[in-house]
């Protein structure tokens, strides 16, 4: 039989002839061996199909397996990436935060069988317990891991800050590192914040108000996440779209100079912002 089909295979580059058994393999110059080849695509199902069943010999599917097998540990290797540490890092903050905060809230509860009349976190830590010792023993232990929370949570920020610095610093400078790492959380990566025009930015986060401005006809958010900004927070309510907007356009420049790896301009675009 004639030589008919080219099949490109991320095992290889194999010749099949009329009845699809492989006449040659090789690398991709292996076509150009043999003249009038057909090559074989997904356009061509039929032909698809019986290509790939020709490969299914133990031969060809410990290749395959193999192949897969490197492809894998390859897309494992790019996850592992700063975008991803800063993500996953904000949200074990975040975590801890929250359990932090119900450990307090129940000590408080409980602090207050003991003396109703305490109504600050940081009293709890001091309270000289009137109750016998198996009764105090559960509080005590319970105010330890809170201060492991506080110990923990500050070693993640430190650590959320370290790769910040070294992988967005411009932004961190103009938006804090806490609401920096949401606005990349938010935006899926440093690159795809890079290529979001300032109004993008300006309202990310603010998804379920766009919601509410289709289905019920609300006002369309003026910002979104932007707005735990120190200086959105401090501007008057007239005052806080213009300034999200004008805080949007130095984190896109900012994103843009730490995607593509230019100058720290950090300190110029944060006293833009402070000026406001």
């Amino acid at each position: 039989m004639q030589p008919a089909y080219y099949f490109a295979h991320t095992i290889g580059h194999f010749v099949f002839d009329e009845n699809f058994a492989i006449v040659d393999n090789g690398t991709e110059k292996i076509h150009k061996k043999y003249a009038n080849l057909i090559e074989i695509n997904e356009q061509n199902i039929s032909a698809y199909k019986k290509a790939l069943l020709a490969l299914k010999s133990s031969h060809y599917h410990n290749l395959l397996y193999e192949q897969n097998i490197v492809a894998t540990k390859s897309a494992l290797r790019s996850i592992a990436n700063d975008d991803n540490f800063i993500i996953q890092t904000l949200a074990s903050i975040d975590d801890i935060s929250k359990v932090r905060d119900i450990f307090v809230h129940r000590l408080g509860e409980w602090c207050s069988l003991f003396n109703p009349e305490i109504t600050k976190s940081k009293e709890l830590f001091s309270l000289a317990l009137t109750a016998d010792a198996k009764d105090a023993a559960p509080l005590n232990k319970l105010s330890d891991h809170i201060n492991q929370l506080s110990v923990l949570r500050e070693k993640q920020f430190g650590y959320l800050k370290q790769v910040m610095d070294k992988h967005c610093p411009n932004v961190a400078a103009v938006a804090g590192y806490e609401l920096g790492a949401h606005l990349i959380e938010l935006g899926g990566s440093l690159e795809k914040l890079s290529k979001m025009a300032s109004s993008q930015i300006q309202v990310l986060g603010a998804e379920k108000a766009f919601f509410r401005h289709i289905l019920h006809n609300t006002p369309l958010p003026k910002h979104g996440i932007i707005a735990l900004h120190y200086a959105v927070k401090k501007a008057t309510d007239d005052k806080k779209g213009k300034v999200s907007g004008i805080i949007a356009e130095k984190l896109s420049i900012a994103a843009k100079v730490d995607y593509f790896k230019g100058d720290y301009i950090g300190d110029k675009l944060r006293k833009d912002v402070e000026t406001l």
